[in-house]
């Protein structure tokens, strides 16, 4: 994917994001379900779980980017009690075919990228309502996300990452 059409700052975080998801859809459809079923780092969860949290998080990210751009205010609620949300967004998708999360993490990085190509310069420094950094560190912070949850799935299937 070219990166040139978003801001500079940006594309570090484009690149970084469209790998993670790559690399995560192709373990996704090429994971039995033993391998799936393998435990991870994060407490109680395993890989398939760890492969649906990374989608899940992206209903929220992403509506929430959406709303700063659009000069709404965002739903910060989100943040209030991770423990709490992750469980509620792994139950709400438990029992989903595995196919459908690998669509899923190309469909949300599409959507993702769709949002990034409307940030501009000023968009690194914007502070938004609610928040104690700027956007470019929230877009950071989130850019990482991904390849944490990779990390996790790595170890439990012994490869490295």
């Amino acid at each position: 994917m070219a990166t040139e059409r978003f801001p500079a700052w940006i594309r570090p975080f484009v690149t970084r994001d469209r790998e993670s998801r790559t690399e995560a859809a192709l373990l996704a459809r090429s994971l039995n379900e033993h391998e799936l079923q393998e435990h991870t780092g994060d407490s109680g969860w395993c890989v398939r779980d760890e492969l649906t949290h990374m989608v899940s998080a992206d209903s929220d990210f992403i509506p929430l980017l959406r709303a700063i751009l659009d000069g709404e205010h965002p739903d910060t609620s989100v943040f209030a009690d991770t423990d709490a949300r992750n469980e509620q967004h792994l139950e709400e998708r438990r029992g989903r075919p595995i196919a459908e999360t690998a669509r899923e993490l190309d469909e949300n990085g599409n959507q993702l990228s769709e949002v990034f190509a409307q940030l501009t310069d000023a968009d690194e420094i914007r502070q938004p309502e609610g928040f104690p950094f700027p956007l470019g560190g929230l877009i950071e912070g989130y850019s990482q996300h991904h390849q944490y949850h990779l990390g996790q799935i790595h170890k439990a299937l012994g490869r490295s990452g």
